[in-house]
């Protein structure tokens, strides 16, 4: 999806994306992010617990606390469904968002925007390409985002500021390089983990002043100071061109630092979290249009996070380090059998090393002492894994405007661990997921290329998929490994430009994801519970229209809308954490002036003040559960020029 497209639906952050995308469910807990594809995702946001849905900005991995940050001055974004591991690697199981930002150009062009709506937003951007010389050119990128709070205590606000500063250098037709550099803060309240059942019924956003008391102990202030969150990145990307080939070379890093204070259940939970982590990757690739076409590469990523939390009166907490090392090995080729078939065949090798040196988990003893200083266990754990994914993969023209295609193709996922000692009778171990997935499908183009309908069939089996559920009597959570889940769906998208005014778009996804095999060491067993975050169905329909002025202004109509079945948050089924069935529909109706050096218009999103689900955990206080809440209903005016 073009940045042009995203700018026009008003979409500013990747969570926006599953209002807009089939079988997709991106959840946010704080600065935490928690994407389902297809039903396969991660939860919670511990930094130990690895992502089954990988983020790359510019092609360098963004861990899901950094890919919270806005989404501004971005060239495209795009999900891509299904195990993505022989190219993008471990974090990629379920799929991955593949997001690319502007490179500067060599003409000078400026922007600016500004909108206004309700909860007092106020959100402003800003673009400047200047090309210094006849091979050089640079961009700068500025965006503030602020609003008041979505809960009636205050809760959930945001005032986020990001810049980012890009060059772009072609000395000559074999050689280019791009560096850019970004900077993002955020200073909010945090969202209020909102008990299930709701306070108040028939206002879901409702939040009590002073939260309700626990064993005795006096509730606390719902709405608690100011959180800040900021996070520095630096990528870049160099192409050597020769011999019809092309080497890259890709370095990305990142420093992400947050200092929460989360009101949870009517306790305080402050949360302080830091990583640093570096990337580089070296690619080779062909530039042949011929029969064979080939790319291969080596990753190498390091990793090191820190996290300390405590939950209430030191009930429960964590102060540790969790470092990453991971090495792997690609490559993937495209070969033409014929004038129509194609066959693909790619292999990755991946060694990845997890530790959490001098860590330890902090409880007390305050319900039996009253004292409820807090109680330090250490631990300490060091693992490696070593993995071969595969993909095989056949597609052929069937038609002038007509193509089939299937794919077999693996995915995997590191392991982790439960802080806890590993002991002769507790492994703390927590196994890699792995699966294999079976698609076929078909894209086809009608009517002049007015009409085109695509449908894809997946059938996923999944092995040792990890379960978690975050606690909130306890303010932990442990991790588990159902040791067999399958996922059978069907994915279809049509647009159709009905007329020269109107295009109509239409995305189906089915979904029927289920844990086949797993037992908890409590004796649960739960064979045959829907996956999590995973809606039996979900539609996605659009319209888009234009009226068009003498003149050359227009004025044009978008409408988007999400249906949703109903689906459990939670892999146990806890009660009050079934997400009942929802739509959500956003308008935009902007006008362009002849020129097109200026736009007007007015947007909405939510209409219906749908309340979902944006994460959920068992043992809320004083109801049998808890959540986040994604934000009710918004709307404003906003104003775009170009100079």
């Amino acid at each position: 999806m073009s940045g042009d497209t995203l700018t026009a639906m008003g979409i500013s952050n990747v969570l926006q994306l599953t209002n807009i995308l089939p079988g997709v469910r991106f959840n946010s807990e704080n600065t935490e992010m928690k994407l389902f594809v297809r039903g396969v995702g991660t939860d919670p946001g511990f930094i130990w617990i690895p992502e089954s849905v990988s983020v790359f900005v510019n092609g360098g991995f963004l861990q899901r606390f950094g890919s919270i940050a806005s989404l501004f001055d971005v060239a495209s974004a795009q999900v891509l469904a299904g195990p993505q591991g022989t190219l993008y690697g471990r974090n990629s199981i379920g799929g991955t968002v593949q997001i690319t930002t502007n490179r500067p150009t060599h003409e000078y062009e400026s922007t600016a925007m500004v909108e206004y709506g309700n909860y007092d937003l106020l959100h402003t951007a800003a673009t400047v390409n200047i090309p210094v010389s006849a091979t050089l050119s640079t961009r700068a990128a500025f965006n503030y985002q602020a609003h008041h709070g979505y809960q009636t205590n205050g809760g959930d606000t945001e005032r986020a500021f990001a810049g980012r500063l890009s060059a772009q250098w072609d000395p000559n037709e074999n050689f280019s390089g791009f560096l850019w550099a970004q900077y993002w803060q955020n200073d909010f309240h945090n969202a209020f983990w909102q008990n299930l059942p709701y306070p108040d019924p028939r206002n879901p956003w409702y939040v009590p002043p002073v939260a309700s008391s626990f064993a005795g102990m006096p509730g606390e202030i719902t709405l608690q100071p100011l959180s800040h969150v900021h996070m520095t990145t630096l990528g870049g990307q160099f192409d050597w061109h020769f011999a019809d080939m092309t080497l890259s070379y890709i370095p990305f890093g990142y420093n992400f630092n947050t200092d929460e204070k989360r009101p949870v259940d009517g306790f305080d939970l402050p949360w302080k979290a830091r990583i640093d982590e570096y990337s580089q990757e070296l690619r080779l690739s062909s530039d042949s249009t011929g029969k064979l076409t080939w790319l291969g590469g080596l990753t190498w990523l390091k990793s090191d996070g820190h996290l300390f939390y405590t939950f209430g009166p030191n009930l429960a907490g964590y102060d540790g380090t969790t470092n990453l090392n991971s090495y792997a090995t690609y490559a993937q080729a495209t070969y033409a059998i014929t004038d129509s078939v194609r066959e693909t065949v790619g292999v990755r090798y991946s060694w990845d090393e997890v530790s959490a040196p001098n860590s330890a988990t902090i409880s007390t003893n305050g319900f039996v002492t009253g004292d409820f200083s807090p109680v330090y266990t250490p631990f300490s754990f060091s693992h490696n894994w070593r993995r071969f994914d595969w993909k095989e993969g056949l597609e052929a023209d069937v038609g002038e405007h007509s193509m089939v295609y299937g794919s077999v193709q693996t995915g995997y996922t590191a392991g982790t661990f439960n802080p806890i000692e590993n002991t002769t009778k507790f492994s703390n171990v927590v196994k890699p997921q792995t699966l294999l997935a079976f698609t076929l499908g078909s894209k086809n183009r009608f009517f002049d290329n007015r009409l085109q309908i695509n449908d894809e069939i997946f059938y996923y089996r999944y092995k040792d998929l990890l379960l978690s559920a975050f606690s909130g009597v306890t303010g932990t959570s442990t991790n588990y490994n159902a040791p067999r889940s399958t996922i059978l769906g069907n994915e279809l998208n049509i647009e159709y430009q009905l007329t020269g005014a109107d295009r109509l778009s239409l995305a189906l996804g089915l979904l029927d994801g289920k844990i086949r095999d797993f037992t908890t060491d409590t004796g649960v067993n739960y064979a045959g519970y829907a996956l999590p975050n995973s809606p039996v169905y979900t539609a996605n329909l659009g319209w888009e229209h234009v009226w068009r002025a003498p003149g050359g202004a227009s004025v044009n109509l978008r409408v988007d809308s999400l249906i949703s079945h109903g689906y459990w948050a939670l892999y146990s089924h806890d009660p009050y954490t079934y997400q009942k069935s929802y739509t959500k529909t956003g308008v935009n109706l902007t006008y362009h002036s002849a020129s097109d050096k200026w736009s007007v218009g007015v947007w909405g999103r939510n209409l219906e003040n749908a309340d979902t689900l944006a994460a959920a955990g068992a043992g809320g206080l004083p109801g049998p559960s808890a959540s986040y809440i994604d934000p009710p209903r918004t709307y404003g005016v906003k104003i775009d020029v170009r100079f």
